[in-house]
């Protein structure tokens, strides 16, 4: 899940609306009593957790204008929660794409937004593993909707958020030294076959770490469809091993 605090400005426009507008062509609406005889437009958020105002509703850090006759200009901040869908496949090298989308099912209503806080994050930082980096949506970006069994598109607007995540301590804690012990089961080639015990105390030694490095790792690994790049590369490494002691045994044998 991830929080966002976004200023969300909605501007729309009601034919039933009949208000004579001062001079500088525009009112601002302060009170509860008007506030609440006016339609507002449901917005739709995709992916959604958790939607509400900051400090309730109509708040006064809220805005609610009356532009002309029929067009109103609502702004006000919130917090969201939403879901982004992740794929570990390639875990510790994956990065994420998590899409916030916002719009409104109701025509001539445009949405803008202005994100002020994103877990802490700033765009560029570093939160946790992961390295971020905001991106805009694509301009003529659209959702289809069924509605009635039949579909409509209308606009939405939001931004993606990149996720990299940064495998530095994967590489120095697991693949490093799994790939050192497989040279370490390599040495044993060397040792003359008839030093029985120590081949077989070196061998099965580097076999035993690494399959403790295999179970640590499948315990602490996120779900993914299937296994990911750390899984198969300590499976390369316990075959290799596995190939040194087939090999020293074909050499017992004849």
């Amino acid at each position: 899940m991830i929080t966002l605090k976004i200023k969300v400005g909605i501007r729309w426009t009601d034919s039933r609306l009949l208000f004579n507008v001062s001079s500088q062509g525009r009112i601002k609406v302060d009170t509860d009593e008007f506030r609440s005889l006016i339609w507002f437009p449901q917005l739709v958020v995709y992916n959604l957790d958790m939607f509400e105002p900051m400090f309730g509703a109509f708040y006064k850090d809220e805005m609610l204008m009356i532009l002309n006759n029929e067009e109103l200009c609502h702004e006000a901040r919130i917090y969201t929660r939403i879901s982004c869908p992740m794929n570990f496949d390639k875990f510790p090298f994956d990065s994420q794409e998590c899409y916030f989308q916002i719009g409104s099912k109701i025509p001539n209503t445009h949405i803008s937004f202005n994100l002020e806080y994103l877990n802490g994050f700033k765009n560029g930082s570093t939160f946790s593993e992961y390295s971020m980096k905001l991106s805009p949506l694509p301009k003529l970006k659209k959702q289809m909707t069924e509605i009635n069994s039949s579909f409509q598109f209308h606009d939405v607007t939001g931004f993606i958020l990149l996720l990299s995540r940064n495998p530095k301590s994967y590489v120095i804690n697991y693949f490093f030294p799994s790939g050192l012990f497989v040279v370490v089961s390599w040495i044993s080639l060397v040792i003359p076959p008839d030093s029985i015990p120590a081949r077989i105390a070196l061998i099965f030694t580097t076999f035993i770490v690494l399959v403790n490095i295999s179970i640590t790792i499948s315990a602490t690994s996120p779900l993914s469809s299937k296994m990911n790049s750390i899984q198969v590369w300590i499976l390369v490494c316990l075959v290799f091993v596995a190939a040194t002691v087939i090999e020293y045994s074909i050499i017992l044998i004849f």
